[in-house]
């Protein structure tokens, strides 16, 4: 009985040349898996760093657009002194002339 089921168990000459071109390929194949089980580790790695980057922008940005809300309310006070500024210059010329009036 071991005897047939030893030939029984044989594969056909079609079925061992697939067999091996198979594992041809897989042979072929393998230094790109053995790079790639590389790249992957390093890959995953450097997404990990880019997305504790991008938290920091974010907070980078919030900081920055806060900033740029200050800047403005001080640019819009210093408008509103430029305006009493010219308002003031115009009431000492309105009262510099009626100086040389009377002074005429």
């Amino acid at each position: 009985m071991d005897h047939k089921q030893k030939t029984s168990s044989h594969k056909s000459a079609s079925d061992e040349s697939k067999i091996i071109k198979e594992l041809e390929q897989l042979k072929k194949s393998l230094p790109v898996a053995i790079k790639f089980s590389g790249l992957k580790p390093r890959a995953d790695k450097l997404y990990t760093e880019k997305k504790a980057k991008l938290e920091e922008v974010k907070v980078v940005r919030a900081t920055v657009d806060q900033q740029n809300a200050e800047i403005e309310k001080l640019r819009a006070e210093m408008e509103t002194i430029k305006e009493q500024q010219q308002d003031t210059r115009g009431e000492a010329d309105k009262i510099t002339i009626e100086i040389d009036k009377i002074g005429e």
